[in-house]
């Protein structure tokens, strides 16, 4: 049985940014999901994306992590790890993808 997608008002909250990383918090009804890029220690031009969210308020924590060499590709693999997990509803990825291209994060 699919999963159920969670896409209806998906927003960026919070954005913060260091020398070598930055993060993007998104909403979405009562679901909440932070994405953390960071170009990784062993190659400067790869990229690790992890993506630690819940689905409502109270429900435990879904994590997923993929290194990648463009943040494109790991937001991707990322979000690909993500989906097959077994608890938590997918994300609309491909809308988070489109508002981190808005506000020219990839």
């Amino acid at each position: 049985m699919k999963k159920p997608t969670i896409n209806t008002d998906l927003r960026i909250v919070d954005q913060s940014r260091t020398m070598s990383a930055f993060e993007v918090d998104f909403a979405c009804q009562e679901a909440r999901i932070t994405i953390h890029f960071e170009q990784t220690s062993e190659s400067p031009s790869a990229w690790r994306v992890k993506a630690k969210g819940r689905s409502r308020v109270g429900a435990d924590p879904t994590t997923a992590t993929s290194t990648a060499p463009t943040k494109l590709d790991a937001l991707r693999a990322t979000a690909a790890e993500w989906r097959s997990g077994p608890d938590d509803p997918s994300f609309d990825w491909e809308a988070m993808e489109s508002l981190l291209n808005t506000v020219r994060a990839l």
